[in-house]
């Protein structure tokens, strides 16, 4: 794939970056696989950089195309916080649970809301996370609900619905936000 840079309009270059941003996080997705590769990548605030690229995706308008690079930002996050510190994280980044919510709400791609969800649910296994996601998002289980409903031929969605739910279920005390 050849990059050339083309400066006559700004909705080009726009889209040029959006395709480099892309091509780069799909180089970055296996890397961060690896546990020494992911410690190495939080030193660095890689998530802190994955929620900033999460950020340039409009939420706000509905019908809004999706940015090249943001089902790529959100598959590296979902490889990302698969540790418990990297979730604490993740957490206290304090925007991106709150972007993770907004792109699983309103946009409407399958591989988007199958990862947020998948995102939920692992933030869901950490309790001092699972207690903070379930005060801040009470109808966290009624947009995951209404997913399932909307993806019901799914596969990768219903199943990372359905763990996400699981988790959520296992503490007796938020089952009334259900």
């Amino acid at each position: 794939m050849v990059f050339t840079k083309n400066l006559v309009g700004t909705t080009n270059v726009n889209q040029s970056n959006d395709t480099k941003i892309a091509f780069y996080l799909n180089l970055l997705e296996p890397l961060i696989v690896n546990d020494v590769n992911l410690e190495i990548a939080l030193r660095m605030n890689v998530l802190d950089l994955l929620v900033g690229l999460l950020h340039h995706q409009d939420t706000n308008s509905v019908g809004k195309p999706l940015r090249v690079f943001i089902k790529f930002a959100l598959r590296c996050l979902t490889s990302a916080i698969r540790t418990q510190n990297s979730v604490n994280m993740f957490y206290d980044l304090g925007t991106g649970v709150s972007k993770v919510f907004e792109i699983l709400e309103v946009v409407d791609d399958q591989e988007l809301v199958a990862n947020s969800c998948k995102i939920i649910r692992i933030c869901l296994r950490d309790d001092i996370v699972y207690d903070k996601l379930a005060i801040q998002f009470p109808k966290l289980t009624t947009m995951i609900l209404e997913k399932m409903a909307k993806w019901n031929q799914s596969t990768p969605v219903i199943q990372e619905s359905i763990n996400a739910l699981r988790n959520y279920a296992r503490k007796p005390d938020y089952l009334r936000h259900i």
